[in-house]
């Protein structure tokens, strides 16, 4: 599974977004081509299972005949929809036409096989609603991220990457343009972490001037999917929080970093860049 995972690497959310629009397309063609195929079919079982209506309908004035035929074409098209639908996100766990011709697979965020009880969420609540509830015009389908769920594929640049030549710096408050590679942080090389807070025993990237900060603030790390952070506070969530482009972080979970995002350590702004 490791070396499937690094042809298929885990996918920004906007790289992401623009293929499953793409497989949507490639989708709607195939429903499309469907309908062409058997519309014809269709209209002969319609005679055969009611004579009478067939008669009725070629009563009608060109424009009404016209206007009817088309109802029944959407009709058509919805009931394929909602049948594709149903084997493509339920039975098949989200493989679609379009999504396996852009080679397209579900992963957890770390990049591991999703379960059946995420697939199985998520498929039902993406039928329900045919997937629109979920859609953005940038950034991760809503019923993917709320599922814990990321697209992988081969055909799009994955996340910021993680590699050694990378440098954290400190943007306001006392410890203003400081800025620290990250492989020199004690203990980094060891951990894996970049540990932030006031407690110098704890931290490898030590704030101890700043109130606002916890003694175990946050946590940074370099995993599959690029770099993350977790708001940690000892475990319960830090005092006064830990911000992505504004928006708290929920404790206990990694979140991941995206190229341009702005950090926020309780009220001090930092930000990873190559060295």
């Amino acid at each position: 599974m490791t070396a499937r995972l690094a042809t298929r690497a885990i996918l920004a959310p906007d790289a992401s977004n623009k293929l499953l629009w793409a497989a949507s397309f490639l989708d709607g063609m195939l429903i499309l081509v469907a309908m062409q195929i058997l519309g014809p079919l269709m209209i002969a079982l319609i005679d055969l299972a009611s004579p009478w209506l067939a008669t009725a309908t070629m009563r009608l004035d060109a424009n009404l005949r016209g206007a009817v035929e088309a109802i029944i074409g959407i009709m058509s098209f919805v009931l394929l929809l909602i049948m594709y639908w149903f084997v493509t996100e339920i039975l098949l766990g989200g493989r679609t036409f379009g999504r396996m011709c852009l080679m397209m697979e579900l992963r957890q965020r770390g990049g591991e096989v999703p379960t059946m009880a995420q697939l199985t969420k998520r498929g039902m609540r993406k039928f329900v609603t045919l997937g629109f509830s979920g859609m953005r015009v940038s950034g991760l389908d809503r019923h993917d991220e709320k599922n814990g769920l990321a697209w992988a594929s081969p055909l799009a640049p994955g996340r910021l990457s993680a590699t050694r030549n990378w440098k954290i710096q400190v943007l306001n408050g006392h410890y203003a343009g400081t800025s620290h590679v990250v492989d020199r942080l004690p203990g980094y090389k060891e951990k894996q972490l970049i540990t932030i807070g006031r407690d110098p025993a704890w931290s490898n990237l030590t704030l101890d001037s700043e109130e606002r900060v916890s003694n175990q603030h946050a946590l940074i790390r370099s995993g599959t999917r690029g770099w993350e952070i977790k708001d940690y506070g000892g475990g319960r969530g830090s005092s006064n929080k830990t911000y992505l482009n504004g928006r708290p972080i929920k404790p206990g979970f990694w979140q991941v970093i995206e190229p341009k995002d702005a950090i926020a350590i309780a009220n001090v702004k930092i930000q990873l860049v190559p060295v």
